[in-house]
């Protein structure tokens, strides 16, 4: 089982050795998005890495339902 980060990461590294046309092609196989293997791409050749203990970036994802509704808290 793969998280959404090692699943991204692992189409791009195939779209990597397959070259030319790579993304189209994992993306037909996978289902993937182009654009998300396109992104994992782009996060291989990052310098900066992301925290390894998160699987997303700092803000995405459902907002807690504390934040939306603050009389949730209050009861």
């Amino acid at each position: 089982m793969l998280n959404e980060r090692s699943r991204r990461r692992f189409a791009a590294v195939e779209a990597n050795a397959i070259g030319r046309g790579g993304i189209k092609i994992v993306s037909q196989a996978t289902g993937l998005n182009r654009n998300t293997i396109a992104r994992g791409i782009k996060e291989l050749g990052n310098k900066k890495e992301m925290d390894p203990q998160r699987i997303r970036r700092d803000g995405a994802g459902r907002k807690n339902k504390i934040k939306q509704d603050y009389a949730l808290f209050i009861i």
